[in-house]
């Protein structure tokens, strides 16, 4: 069974592979080297992003919270050898 299912999928992923590059095709990739201009993008500096620092400092924090409390749940959840009572 498993062998007939790779024959059906073998040729599926082939065509599909094959009609990706086709797909993603630019029309810009058609046009003749003469009709090709160049490309201008403008892009305007509004300055430090507050929110985005935010945001990140807040992941940060959260990071370093979580990993200080798998740190403190590891350290109390093993007693040392040093505090184990001996039984005589």
């Amino acid at each position: 069974m498993r062998q007939h299912a790779r024959r059906s999928i073998a040729p599926s992923l082939i065509a599909v592979t094959a009609a990706v590059p086709v797909a993603t095709a630019d029309v810009r990739d058609r046009a003749s080297p003469d009709d090709r201009r160049p490309v201008v993008i403008e892009v305007r500096d509004r300055g430090f992003d507050w929110g985005d620092a935010a945001i990140g400092a807040t992941g940060a924090l959260g990071l370093v919270l979580t990993a200080g409390g798998v740190v403190a749940l590891a350290r109390t959840s093993r007693p040392r050898p040093s505090q184990r009572r001996r039984h005589a």
